[in-house]
């Protein structure tokens, strides 16, 4: 694992990619060192086939939290990406829960409402008060009022009250 840590470091990606299969206990740090890897050499094709191994061969990193780890790597890149790895942890039976919509955030900052609903819904994210202000204020900090204006309304449509917060 440090090996890994010092070609990561190096920019040696590849190594990277070589040294995971030795490993005796893939961590989540080494996963993320891996998806990270793949990421630079632009090799999110392999992503799927690499991910499922890894999880196949260590159940501890079947949670939610390591899910939520890779999301945060990978959404920023797209948020097609993002479904496939929530996908491949789905399959091993991990769920989404409440962190998981921050970790998606960054993937989600120029979607349309429409295209935000789906991937939750996809993902199974309950569209709670937090998430909702999440929305909001993103769209806020990006100048998109009409947006904002169309998070909040869903926010109320919920039965969830408008925090000030929201609106400041």
């Amino acid at each position: 694992a440090k090996e890994m840590e010092k070609d990561f470091a190096a920019g040696n990606f590849d190594g990277v990619l070589k040294a995971w299969p030795d490993l005796q206990n893939v961590t989540v740090e080494s996963l993320k060192l891996v998806v990270r890897s793949l990421l630079e050499l632009r090799k999110q094709g392999e992503m799927q086939e690499i991910l499922q191994t890894m999880l196949d061969l260590n159940s501890a990193l079947r949670s939610a939290w390591a899910m939520n780890q890779v999301l945060a790597i990978v959404s920023p890149k797209g948020m097609t990406l993002g479904l496939q790895v929530f996908d491949i942890f789905a399959g091993t039976g991990v769920s989404a829960n409440d962190a998981t919509f921050e970790s998606i955030l960054g993937g989600l900052k120029d979607s349309t409402p429409e295209h935000i609903t789906e991937v939750t819904s996809h993902m199974k994210i309950n569209m709670t008060a937090r998430v909702y202000s999440l929305l909001v204020k993103g769209a806020i900090k990006s100048k998109r009022v009409d947006r904002a204006l169309h998070f909040m309304t869903g926010m109320h449509d919920a039965g969830h009250s408008i925090p000030p917060s929201c609106l400041g």
